[in-house]
């Protein structure tokens, strides 16, 4: 049984359809890459994975429905995410944004001391514990991504949607992410989405991708199988990045 699956899952804003009956599935371990176009329904997708948008079709996690319930429930399950808009809570520090976290695992919210552990904990796994006292305005954006990425994790999370944590980092932080993602997947055994535009962070962290265009499926498959699909080049990836991880393959 697949830890997370969709079954014709739609979202309709106004006489926008964003997402329009889509089938899909994530099995857990896994770490799964969401592509496409700017507007091709990711990030729609993880809202109405994670309940901050109404979606008709059917949603399962780990056996359960979870279509039609508020975020905070599906929080509860086991399900964590991030956002492609970093917005920490300007006037808590740190390591108090973190264990905001923390209060939303669980069927109850753990004590004080078990808050703090896991914030710790947390912000030691993603390399900020050293800046714990810091206002979020003293980060820098990498470290900004990271803090969101700690507050997540302090939740004990099954399932962790990223929304696009690389966006306007540079090559180092870049390959550092990835790193912390594997690290994350490997070590902890969460199971993860990750929403992103930097292929090269897609390619090396997911083993399958699904790609969207205009709300639809259009993709489903293994890294090489996606960037050899004619139809995800003619609506993605273009013709001249496939020839290069063809290439990069064939070195390898």
């Amino acid at each position: 049984m697949s830890l997370l699956s969709g079954r014709k899952v739609s979202v309709q804003f106004g006489g926008v359809c964003a997402l329009s009956e889509v089938d899909f599935h994530v099995d857990r371990g896994e770490v799964v890459g969401l592509i496409g176009p700017n507007g091709a329904g990711k990030t729609t997708m993880l809202n109405a994975i994670s309940g901050l948008c109404r979606c008709t079709g059917a949603l399962q996690f780990d056996g359960k429905t979870i279509s039609g319930l508020k975020p905070h429930k599906i929080a509860r399950m086991g399900i964590a995410r991030t956002f492609q808009v970093v917005r920490p809570f300007g006037h808590l520090t740190a390591i108090e944004n973190v264990a905001v976290g923390a209060m939303f695992s669980g069927k109850s919210i753990p004590h004080k001391a078990e808050i703090l552990n896991r914030a710790k904990d947390a912000l030691e796994w993603t390399g900020l514990y050293a800046k714990r006292d810091l206002l979020p305005r003293q980060l820098t954006l990498s470290e900004r991504q990271r803090l969101e990425m700690a507050r997540a994790l302090t939740m004990k999370p099954v399932l962790l949607l990223l929304d696009e944590v690389m966006a306007g980092l540079n090559h180092n932080e870049i390959d550092k992410m990835i790193e912390l993602i594997n690290r994350i997947n490997s070590s902890l055994g969460v199971t993860i989405i990750v929403v992103e535009h930097v292929m090269k962070a897609i390619m090396s962290v997911c083993r399958r991708i699904i790609v969207l265009q205009f709300g639809k499926k259009i993709g489903d498959g293994s890294p090489s199988e996606i960037v050899n699909s004619p139809d995800v080049i003619q609506a993605y990836l273009g013709k001249r990045f496939a020839e290069r991880h063809s290439k990069s393959v064939e070195r390898a």
